[in-house]
């Protein structure tokens, strides 16, 4: 399984890239996989900075991330992304 900060896949576990979405959609797709037994990772997650913080601009942020599954579990995640997305 993933570490508790979704930060990269498990130890030695081959991950694919099964979708990019805005982060919201992300963590609710992460949620849903690993509740049909997927695991599932969604990389930088937690390095969004706060508005207002140095540095930060909007519209310059991370707009696509990234969901990994174990390769093994590819084919299914993207059934369920269809499932989702009413295909």
């Amino acid at each position: 399984m993933s570490d508790e900060t979704g930060q990269g896949p498990a130890e030695g576990g081959d991950m694919a890239e099964l979708i990019s979405l805005p982060l919201e959609e992300a963590l609710l797709l992460k949620g849903r996989l690993e509740s049909e037994g997927i695991n599932a990772v969604v990389p930088d997650a937690d390095q969004i900075p706060v508005w207002g913080a140095p540095g930060t601009m909007p519209g310059l942020q991370q707009t696509g991330f990234v969901v990994l599954v174990d390769a093994d579990q590819l084919e299914r995640a993207r059934q369920i992304v269809d499932e989702i997305q009413g295909s």
